[in-house]
């Protein structure tokens, strides 16, 4: 058209350069489908499926996790359900006991409060707290009422249970009462900081006569003495009238206006008399002070004591 002149040159200048942006845009899409083909694409995939396997990650453990809680969830649920039942059950047991706070004796008589020497908090009294198993307070059968005493260490192996016994009891002046051995404790009792380590065994003794009328009460006192040994004849002395100087017993014995040692053979004997098996015989009046002239005798001195006496003849 140009070179016919039915155009212009400016219009061939204006067409070349269309054609030529034309072809710097194919080239530039082409260079930007290349990028994407060998890049983008590949890099799009690969952070794509990494996004996938994270999400499939989350997935499982959100999965897991539910199911833990789910479990969790369970397992408090049942020991919920479980400490439901046991408190139910201890209330049930509470208010069971609730109604056995009142306590009724069975028959008339007196109430023994449960009491701990050496623990004063565990007295029984209005506001105290008591505990399981722990003794309140005992209904004692007054027409059957016994003697608790304790026997000293050295002499426990002569009492046995069938020993006769007689008794004093300070609530029936003038009358004296037997009754037998029943038990001897096997473990020694006080022997704690108090007792100074002084160990006895208590000793339990009946009643076989107790008057119909005799008005015994928990508590009361009484002297017992256990016949643990009877000597027919024995020939006795005060225990104050014998004492041992040079390995061997010697009483001292009242003839006429003087006073001479005389060596004798002792047996068995208590607290207050002792058998003399020989060297003496009945009647003989005996000294009351036998240590204290044993220790003159041999220059020692002694513990004073009152002032000699002589005995009357001893009692058989």
């Amino acid at each position: 058209m140009v070179k016919k002149g039915f155009a212009q040159l400016e219009q061939i200048r204006i067409v070349e350069l269309t054609h030529e942006q034309k072809k710097y845009a194919v080239q530039q899409g082409n260079a930007d489908l290349l990028l994407f083909t060998k890049y983008t694409k590949r890099r799009k995939t690969t952070e794509l499926e990494a996004k996938a396997k994270d999400a499939i990650r989350d997935l499982d453990r959100t999965k897991k996790s539910q199911a833990a809680a789910t479990e969790k969830a369970a397992s408090e649920v049942t020991a919920a359900r479980k400490t439901a039942d046991l408190e139910k059950r201890q209330f049930e047991r509470i208010r069971d006991q609730l109604g056995k706070c009142e306590v009724k004796a069975p028959a008339a008589g007196i109430v023994i409060y449960f009491k701990r020497p050496w623990d004063e908090s565990a007295r029984i009294r209005p506001g105290g707290q008591v505990f399981f198993q722990q003794p309140i307070f005992t209904l004692p059968d007054l027409s059957q009422m016994k003697v608790k005493m304790k026997v000293h260490e050295t002499v426990v192996k002569k009492v046995k249970a069938g020993l006769g016994c007689t008794m004093k009891i300070d609530a029936l002046p003038g009358q004296v009462l037997h009754g037998k051995v029943v038990s001897v404790a096997t473990l020694a009792q006080g022997d704690d900081w108090r007792g100074g380590g002084v160990k006895e065994y208590e000793t339990t003794i009946s009643i076989d006569d107790m008057p119909t009328e005799a008005g015994l009460r928990p508590g009361m006192s009484a002297e017992v003495k256990i016949l643990v040994k009877t000597v027919p004849g024995a020939l006795t002395v005060p225990v104050q009238a014998v004492t041992e100087a040079g390995g061997r017993h010697v009483c001292y014995i009242a003839t006429g206006d003087k006073v001479e040692q005389r060596e004798v053979t002792v047996g068995d004997g208590n607290d207050q008399l002792i058998q003399v098996v020989a060297g003496l015989s009945a009647g003989d009046r005996v000294a009351l002070d036998a240590r204290n002239r044993a220790a003159a005798e041999l220059g020692t001195p002694s513990t004073p004591t009152p002032p000699a006496a002589l005995g009357s003849p001893a009692p058989k």
